[in-house]
């Protein structure tokens, strides 16, 4: 008697890692972008780096604030996540979001616009030379 060949068992497995791998993509790839906002900056605000501790520039802070505030409270309520906020040279927000979202983005009051932010990646090869590293990267003693 001959043996049976056998049904490979690799092909249904193969196609259900594939249907896994469609159906769990994301709809687009997140980025950073910046939300600069109506309200100008601190540093417009004052004359001097001194004077970025006067009561001038402490209750413009206040103001940029609170209108960061509400379009906090907006990014939270669209659960858009906030990497930071800057007010002294420049007032706006920072975040993570998909292309398709962060054009939505702009239409939020106070939303000036929205500004795509590249991520760069260090090119660090150029750095032994720079620091005098020896090729071996162990640090050689000095001579006597």
């Amino acid at each position: 008697m001959r043996p049976q060949p056998r049904r490979s068992v690799h092909v249904p497995l193969v196609l259900i890692l594939l249907a896994f791998a469609a159906f769990g993509q994301t709809a687009g790839r997140a980025a950073d972008y910046a939300l600069v906002l109506e309200d100008a900056p601190v540093a417009r605000k004052v004359e001097s780096r001194a004077a970025l501790h006067g009561a001038v520039a402490q209750a413009h802070l206040q103001r940029i604030r609170t209108a960061q505030s509400g379009v906090l409270a907006e990014l939270a309520r669209r659960k858009v996540r906030v990497i930071s906020a800057a007010q002294t040279l420049l007032n706006a927000v920072f975040v993570t979001a998909p292309r398709e979202e962060a054009a939505q983005l702009a239409g939020i009051p106070g939303v000036v616009r929205v500004v795509h932010l590249p991520r760069y990646k260090p090119a660090l090869d150029k750095a032994v030379g720079l620091v005098n590293l020896p090729a071996g990267g162990v640090p050689t003693a000095a001579p006597a």
